[in-house]
């Protein structure tokens, strides 16, 4: 068993680390027990990642050794995700106490901040739930949950009987597509654009809601891939039609979170495991769309000992190694294709508020971030694949999940 060098850092003390020898590479223990910087290896993929407690009010930027570089403040406890844009700005999404009560994912506050934390820009939206993407146009997707209407209600199949929301209702998901100035010039809707009678809930969940999307990344022609937790599938909606044009559901993944596209073409996404036929674990999985076959998967070592049954998610790294947020515990590690953890971190946030989560990531071109007043080693951070974080929930803690991005660095910070 490799040893590494890790550095402990107290998010209230970010400059102050303590040193401590641990066990890396190919492990069965529970990595959760411990928090901070747990290994950092040379296989591991220069750069930085950003992560955002979701019941925390802030959002921080750390470098390879668990450092904070950099911080964002914000004035509601984080809704779900934040992304990190090609200007050094960050996009994130904050918690109103407005909107359907008793779901995950709740957000509303849609804000950009520079780097100095001056608000640029801000859209609000009651209803706004889990995901948003900034596109190259200018313009902000996002989802949101609205009423539906009681005649569709009845056709959708599947769910428990007898378990409507609270409000007397089923809520279903929307995406609107917003320009700077707060328009709405695409939307799409799943009680409406959705044959319903051919997408059953999974038997085991309420009928409150049809069918809680938890991640949209567009892809270049317009096209939107979407993850339906309640129907254990990923989908591809044609945005000039609006109906879906490809589609794949498998139990096996147990509600998953976080599809997202590789430039191969193929589909990664965190299955996080729940209510299979199976002892519960969680896995990381790629696809190839085109023969819907697993051609490559995480799990672990034994497999009980990775289980996040909610929120998480996984980015591919330009180095082909895999960044993982396994969101019940706040744990991000590094993988490399065999399997080897060559970078871990435990949020220290876990025992105050909760957990941490990935968020999908989507392509940035290289530009600069000014961290502590210049350029990050003195030549700027070229970014690709950023990811998302998503939010988590910890047993025996509020839940609190976090959105992460690998920022990768032409030099090891």
């Amino acid at each position: 068993m490799q040893e590494a060098l890790g550095f402990v850092y107290d998010l209230k003390e970010p400059h102050r680390p303590r040193q401590r020898r641990v066990a890396a590479g190919k492990s069965n223990v529970m990595r959760h027990r411990d928090f901070g910087l747990l290994v950092c290896l040379e296989q591991a993929t220069p750069g930085f990642t950003l992560f955002s407690p979701i019941r925390g009010k802030a959002t921080y930027l750390l470098g390879l050794r668990g450092e904070v570089v950099h911080q964002w403040e914000h004035p509601l406890t984080t809704g779900s995700y934040g992304y990190l844009l090609e200007t050094g700005n960050l996009l994130w999404v904050g918690r109103l106490a407005e909107g359907p009560q008793h779901m995950g994912g709740r957000g509303g506050l849609l804000r950009e901040y520079d780097w100095n934390g001056k608000v640029v820009w801000e859209h609000r939206q009651v209803g706004q739930h889990h995901d948003l993407r900034r596109l190259a146009n200018g313009n902000t997707i996002f989802l949101g949950w609205e009423v539906v209407p009681p005649e569709v209600e009845r056709r959708v199949p599947g769910g428990l009987p007898g378990t409507r929301h609270p409000d007397g209702c089923m809520y279903g998901d929307f995406i609107h597509e917003v320009t700077p100035g707060g328009k709405v010039i695409w939307e799409w809707h799943a009680c409406r654009d959705m044959e319903v009678e051919k997408y059953p809930l999974s038997p085991s969940q309420p009928r409150d809601e049809f069918a809680h999307a938890n991640a949209i990344s567009p892809l270049p022609n317009g096209d939107i891939l979407i993850s339906f937790r309640r129907l254990n599938m990923i989908a591809l909606i044609d945005r000039q039609t609006r109906r879906i044009k490809w589609e794949h559901r498998d139990d096996s993944w147990g509600m998953q979170h976080d599809c997202e596209p590789l430039a191969s073409g193929n589909i990664t996404l965190f299955a996080n495991g729940c209510n299979t036929a199976t002892l519960p674990f969680s896995r990381v999985v790629e696809i190839d769309p085109q023969t819907r076959q697993t051609v490559w998967e995480y799990r672990g070592k034994p497999s009980y000992t990775f289980f996040s049954p909610h929120i998480s998610g996984a980015q591919r790294l330009a180095s082909g190694n895999t960044l993982i947020c396994e969101g019940q515990w706040g744990r991000l590690f590094e993988v490399t294709r065999g399997g080897d953890i060559v970078w871990e971190y435990v949020s220290p946030s876990w025992a105050r508020i909760g957990t941490a989560t990935p968020r999908t990531k989507y392509s940035v071109p290289t530009g600069t971030l000014p961290i502590h007043g210049k350029s990050a080693i003195g030549s700027g951070l070229s970014m690709q694949r950023p990811r998302r974080n998503r939010r988590s929930s910890a047993i025996c803690a509020v839940g609190a999940p976090l959105v992460v991005a690998r920022f990768l660095t032409r030099a090891c910070a």
